[in-house]
C-alpha cells in the first residue's frame, strides 16, 4: 500500500517538474500540486488505510497531521 502511495506522489512530482519546468508555469503547476492533488492522494490514502473512519475528513485533513502517518505508518 505505501508503494503505491509513493508511486502516486513521484507521478505527481513528475508532473509539477514537467508543467513547471518546460511548461513554464512553475506557480500554477505548485498550486495544483499543493492545493488539489496532494489532498486527493492523501485523502484517498487515508481512508485505504483506515487511518480516519469519521465523517468530514476534507475539514479535518489540513489539521490533523495525517502526512505523517502516511509516510510513516
Amino acid at each position: 500500500m505505501r508503494t503505491l502511495y509513493y508511486l502516486f506522489l513521484l507521478l505527481g512530482i513528475t508532473f509539477l517538474l514537467y508543467i513547471g519546468y518546460y511548461k513554464k508555469e512553475p506557480i500554477a503547476a505548485l498550486l495544483i500540486f499543493l492545493l488539489l492533488y496532494r489532498p486527493v492522494i492523501d485523502y484517498v490514502f487515508i481512508r485505504k488505510m483506515k487511518l480516519y473512519e469519521g465523517k468530514r475528513l476534507w475539514l479535518k485533513y489540513p489539521f490533523w497531521g495525517f502526512t505523517s502517518r502516511l509516510l510513516w505508518k
